[in-house]
């Protein structure tokens, strides 16, 4: 597999959840889960499938806290740019920490 990594330790579950969903038993060679090999191409990919996941897990049918979820996304879009731009500088600086102890 082209797209192995050997730096990014974390994130293994999108690939799982990536492999599960474009592998339809046919052979390896012609297998194309739409992965890069490890690089920024790679990251920015993983990124967008965190987000496509996440959205989707939490505008299931089945999430039985989906209408809290829109709720409260209602109601933080209402909140200051600036502040959660604040909130997302934060949380960017929580996991870079987090990753290093990792």
């Amino acid at each position: 597999m082209s797209w192995r990594t050997v730096k990014n330790k974390v994130d293994c579950g999108v690939f799982a959840m990536r492999h599960m969903e474009t592998y339809m038993g046919q052979q390896l060679s012609k297998w194309k889960p739409g992965l890069h090999k490890e690089s920024a191409v790679q990251q920015t990919t993983i990124e967008k499938l965190k987000q496509r996941y996440a959205h989707i897990m939490l505008t299931s049918e089945i999430n039985m806290l989906k209408a809290k979820v829109f709720d409260l996304a209602e109601k933080y879009q209402k909140v200051d740019f600036k502040v959660r731009t604040g909130h997302a500088y934060k949380a960017m600086q929580t996991i870079q920490k987090r990753l290093k102890e990792y």
